[in-house]
C-alpha cells in the first residue's frame, strides 16, 4: 500500500513537497479546514514559487499514481522560511475557503420578502467576492 499524493499551488503542480499536513474540521465548531506544506528550499529554488492568496489543491489516493481524488482545497495565509543555507526548507500554511466566509465582516441589512437564496447570494457577492455561489439553490423559504 502507498498513498500517492501531487500538490497544485497557484495553477502549478509540485512534486518535492517533503511534508503535507491537512487538519480537517468537520463538526458542529464551523471551524476552517487548515494545512501545512513544507518543501527543501536548497540555494532559493522555491524562493519566489509562493504567495499570500494562492490557491492550494491537495491530491492524494491509496495506490493510484497520479492521484486524482481532491481532499483539500484553500489559500496561502502564511509563508516561512526555515533553516539556513544549504539546508533551508520553505513552509506555507492557510486555511481552506471557509475561512474566507469567516474573515467577511458584514454589514447589517434588512431583506423583506426575499426568497433565502437570494439573500445569501447578495451577502456573498456584496461581501466576498472570491467566493461564489454556483451551489446556491432556491428554496421555497
Amino acid at each position: 500500500m502507498t498513498i500517492y499524493s501531487e500538490v497544485t499551488i497557484g495553477g502549478t503542480k509540485y512534486t518535492d513537497a517533503k511534508s503535507i499536513n491537512i487538519r480537517n474540521s468537520i463538526g458542529d465548531n464551523n471551524s476552517a479546514s487548515s494545512f501545512s506544506i513544507t518543501f527543501p528550499n536548497w540555494d532559493g529554488v522555491h524562493k519566489t514559487d509562493f504567495s499570500i492568496n494562492d490557491e492550494v489543491i491537495v491530491y492524494a489516493d491509496k495506490d493510484v499514481n497520479p492521484p486524482t481524488t481532491k481532499i483539500f482545497t484553500g489559500i496561502i495565509e502564511e509563508i516561512n522560511f526555515l533553516g539556513r543555507e544549504n539546508e533551508e526548507e520553505i513552509e506555507i500554511s492557510g486555511r481552506d475557503y471557509t475561512a474566507r466566509l469567516q474573515d467577511a465582516t458584514v454589514e447589517p441589512t434588512v431583506y423583506n420578502n426575499s426568497e433565502v437564496s437570494t439573500i445569501v447570494s447578495n451577502i456573498i457577492t456584496n461581501f466576498v467576492p472570491s467566493i461564489s455561489t454556483t451551489n446556491v439553490n432556491a428554496t421555497t423559504t
